[in-house]
C-alpha cells in the first residue's frame, strides 16, 4: 500500500470516466430516499463523493466497482438500491476516516453468517395496521395513505404507476390491462413515456435488420399520422437511427422494443401476440417480413411504455381468457419447479390490473417531491409485503454486537432508518461489506496533500 500526490487536473481526467460508468447505471433522478429527521439523499449523491473524494486513481477505480457490484448484485437479490447505497457510502466512508488503509485494522471480522441466522430469526411479514405504522413513520401520513390504498385496489399481483397530471389533489384510478417487464429504448419516450391510443402493432420474431423491410407500412403510417409499435428479437442500428430521425422530424411516431432473448421472455412474443390481437410475423419459420403490409397489422386500443413497463389496454378478453386457460392446464401438467415458476409468470401477465397514481404538477419542484416520495413508499412497502421486514435494533443491539464490527455499526445507524425489508439488509451483508473488503487489498491510499 501506497500513499501518492496527484494535481487537480490528472484527478478530474480519471474522475470522468468513473462519474459517466455510474450515471449510466444509477437512474440517478427518481432515485431518493428520506430517513428519518434527515435531508433527502440522492444517489447521485454517490457522483458527488467521488468528486470530492481525494485519493489516486486506483483507489477511485475500486470504489466505482465495489459501487457498481453491489448495486446489480442487490436488484438480483431483490434488495432497495437506494439504501444499499447509502450504506456503501456511510461504511466506505469509515473505512476512509482512517489516514490510509494499510493504518486501518480490523478489530473484528464481521460474521455473515451468525447475523444472516438473527435476521431468519426476526424476519417479520406484517399485517395491514402494522405496515400502516411503519409507512406513517417513515413517509408524510397523506402519501402513506395514497400508497396503502393503491395496494388494496392492485393487490399483490397487480402493478402500481405514477405519473404526473395537471389535477389539484393526488388521485387514485383502478385500470384493466395486462403488464409485461420489457425494457424500452428511452430515446423514443417523452417524458419518460409513450403514451397512446389505436395504436397500431407488428410483433416480429427475429430482427429487423434493414429499414426496407418494413418500408410499405412505415410509408402508410407516415401518411396515416397513427402511432406504432414495433415489439421484435432485435433491430439493427440502421433501423433505429432511421426510426429516431424520423421521430425527431415528427415524419413518424414509431416505438421500436426489443425482447430479449431469454429463458424468462421465452414465449413472452407470443403472450404479446394474443393480448394485442396480432400475428405474430416468424422470420424463423420463413415468413417475410417484406410482404407484411399495413392491412397485416394488430391494432391496440391503449397502451402505456415506461423505461420498464409496457400495459396493453385491449378489447379481446376471449382471446386471453382462452390463452390463460391453457397456461394454466400446461402449469399443472408440468412438475419442474424452474418450468413451473416460468408459467406463473406468464399467467401474471394475463391476469395483470394496475393502479395509476396520478400527481398534480401545477407547483414546479414541489410535485418533484411527491413523486419521488411516493416512487420510494411504493417499493418500500412492496417489499416489506412481499419479503418481510427487519426492526435494525433486534440486530445491531449490545447483546449482538460481537457479530459485527464498529465500521458496519456506524454505517448502518447513520442510514436513519428503524426498519428495512429483509433483502435488503442481506444484500448489505452478501454484497456491500463481502466486496467492500476489496479495498483492504488495493495498491491506493489517500491523498494527504493538495
Amino acid at each position: 500500500m501506497y500513499s501518492k500526490l496527484i494535481n487537480n487536473t490528472t484527478y478530474n481526467h480519471g474522475l470522468q470516466s468513473i462519474v459517466s460508468e455510474i450515471k449510466q447505471f444509477l437512474d440517478i433522478d427518481l432515485c431518493a430516499i428520506k430517513p428519518d429527521n434527515m435531508a433527502p439523499f440522492f444517489t447521485r449523491d454517490i457522483i458527488n463523493m467521488l468528486t470530492t473524494l481525494k485519493t489516486d486513481d486506483t483507489l477511485k477505480s475500486v470504489i466505482r466497482d465495489i459501487i457498481l457490484e453491489t448495486c446489480k448484485n442487490t436488484k438480483a437479490a431483490g434488495g432497495d438500491n437506494k439504501i444499499v447505497i447509502q450504506f456503501m457510502i456511510n461504511y466506505i466512508t469509515e473505512l476512509l476516516k482512517h489516514n490510509t488503509l494499510s493504518q486501518y485494522n480490523k478489530t473484528k471480522q464481521t460474521n455473515i453468517d451468525a447475523i444472516k441466522n438473527l435476521i431468519n430469526q426476526h424476519r417479520i411479514y406484517p399485517q395491514f395496521n402494522t405496515l400502516r405504522k411503519n409507512m406513517h413513520k417513515q413517509f408524510n401520513q397523506q402519501i402513506a395513505d395514497i400508497i396503502l390504498e393503491a395496494y388494496k385496489l392492485a393487490g399483490l399481483t397487480g402493478k402500481i404507476c405514477i405519473d404526473k397530471k395537471n389535477i389539484p389533489e393526488p388521485q387514485l384510478e383502478l385500470l384493466r390491462g395486462n403488464i409485461f417487464d420489457l425494457n424500452v429504448n428511452q430515446q423514443f419516450l417523452n417524458n419518460n413515456m409513450w403514451d397512446h391510443k389505436n395504436v397500431k402493432c407488428l410483433i416480429v420474431e427475429g430482427i429487423i435488420e434493414n429499414i426496407h423491410e418494413i418500408h410499405r407500412i412505415l410509408e402508410v403510417i407516415s401518411e396515416t399520422k397513427e402511432p406504432l409499435i414495433i415489439f421484435a428479437t432485435g433491430f439493427s442500428d440502421d433501423v433505429l437511427s432511421t426510426l429516431y430521425v424520423n421521430k425527431k422530424r415528427e415524419t413518424l411516431n414509431t416505438l421500436p422494443i426489443r425482447v430479449i432473448q431469454s429463458i424468462e421472455n421465452i414465449n413472452t412474443l407470443k403472450d404479446l401476440s394474443v393480448v394485442c390481437n396480432c400475428n405474430l410475423i416468424s422470420s424463423l419459420q420463413g415468413q417475410a417480413l417484406t410482404s407484411i403490409s399495413y392491412d397485416d397489422l394488430g391494432s391496440i386500443e391503449h397502451i402505456m411504455c415506461s423505461n420498464n413497463t409496457v400495459i396493453i389496454q385491449n378489447s379481446n378478453e376471449s382471446l386471453v381468457a382462452n390463452h390463460l386457460q391453457d397456461l394454466i392446464k400446461r402449469r399443472s401438467d408440468n412438475t419442474l419447479l424452474d418450468v413451473q415458476d416460468l408459467y406463473d409468470k406468464r399467467i401474471k401477465t394475463m391476469v395483470s390490473n394496475y393502479v395509476q397514481i396520478s400527481v398534480p404538477n401545477n407547483v414546479k419542484y414541489e410535485e418533484e417531491e411527491i413523486l419521488e416520495n411516493i416512487t420510494n413508499g411504493v417499493y418500500t412497502l412492496k417489499t416489506l409485503m412481499s419479503r418481510g421486514f427487519i426492526n435494525i435494533h433486534d440486530i445491531f443491539n449490545s447483546s449482538a454486537n460481537k457479530y459485527y464490527d464498529d465500521a458496519v455499526y456506524k454505517a448502518i445507524m447513520s442510514l436513519g432508518i428503524k426498519t428495512m425489508s429483509a433483502n435488503t439488509l442481506l444484500s448489505i451483508l452478501n454484497y456491500g461489506i463481502v466486496n467492500s473488503d476489496l479495498l483492504m487489498s488495493t495498491n491506493g491510499a489517500l491523498i494527504v496533500d493538495d
